[in-house]
């Protein structure tokens, strides 16, 4: 389920400078501010802003500027707090599959696989149980009768995990972000499930991509974010780092770039 980040087109140009500035803003930030210098904290910086860009284009595939916005954001975001890399690559991923954007004939038994353990990974966060949801439903809208027993399992293995173990989550004890964050993302959340239609194609074949799939997983995309706060009050903002700039990038691009004639 790769897509391709080809450097011939100047948008993926610019993502790449960009997520090299964001290591080198990263390694500055580092040596100024903290009188330290850690290349994991550093090179982190520069995957997480990498993938904010990439989930950025899943939800929002027709527009390049919201992928630079997330990739600035999650940038911002993992300098102020290192978010769960792994955690959000299983978002990536997830929205990945949800959305088609790949194209093709569809996952492969191995993406399954992958994904049912992607699921899992996911249930073992209290921040990240959301994304065993986005896995569950993207595998059955990505195939037919044949996904069910998947589906199945990535729901098995991801409430499995989550019911044996979540470890504890951090908490502000000045909730008071919180408190301004949730009805800003409950807004993002309910801006993103206004009905879209994209023009971008799949990396295979280019076959239009889907716009109820699409739109489903901007929804879910939101309420992962949504729920991650409610787990771990703005740690869970952080921890998803890539995804939640990616929500509010698309969120704030959509009174913009709305078209005339949306397909519901």
């Amino acid at each position: 389920m790769t897509r391709s980040a080809d450097p011939k087109y100047p948008s993926v140009r610019v993502a790449l400078i960009g997520v090299l500035a964001a290591g080198i803003v990263g390694v500055v930030y580092d040596i100024v501010v903290n009188d330290s210098f850690d290349i994991f904290d550093s090179l982190s910086v520069a995957v997480a802003a990498f993938l904010g860009w990439a989930i950025a284009r899943e939800i929002d595939p027709d527009h390049q500027t919201t992928a630079l916005l997330a990739l600035a954001g999650s940038a911002f975001l993992a300098i102020w707090l290192l978010p769960y890399l792994l955690l959000s690559a299983v978002a990536l991923g997830a929205l990945r599959l949800l959305v088609g954007t790949v194209g093709g004939g569809g996952p492969t038994r191995f993406d399954l696989a992958v994904m049912v353990l992607a699921a899992a990974y996911g249930g073992w966060y209290r921040d990240g149980w959301f994304l065993a949801v986005i896995v569950v439903v993207g595998i059955l809208m990505s195939g037919g009768r044949e996904n069910i027993a998947w589906a199945l399992a990535a729901a098995a293995a991801g409430g499995a995990v989550a019911l044996v173990r979540q470890p504890s989550a951090e908490s502000l004890s000045d909730v008071v972000y919180a408190f301004f964050a949730f009805p800003l993302l409950l807004i993002a959340v309910v801006v993103l499930a206004l009905p879209v239609s994209p023009t971008s194609t799949t990396d295979i074949k280019k076959q239009p991509i889907d716009p109820r799939r699409l739109r489903t997983g901007r929804i879910l995309a939101g309420f992962a974010v949504v729920s991650a706060l409610f787990a771990s009050d703005v740690y869970g903002l952080t921890n998803l780092g890539p995804l939640t700039a990616a929500v509010v990038s698309a969120a704030l691009a959509v009174p913009f770039t709305r078209p005339k004639n949306p397909i519901v």
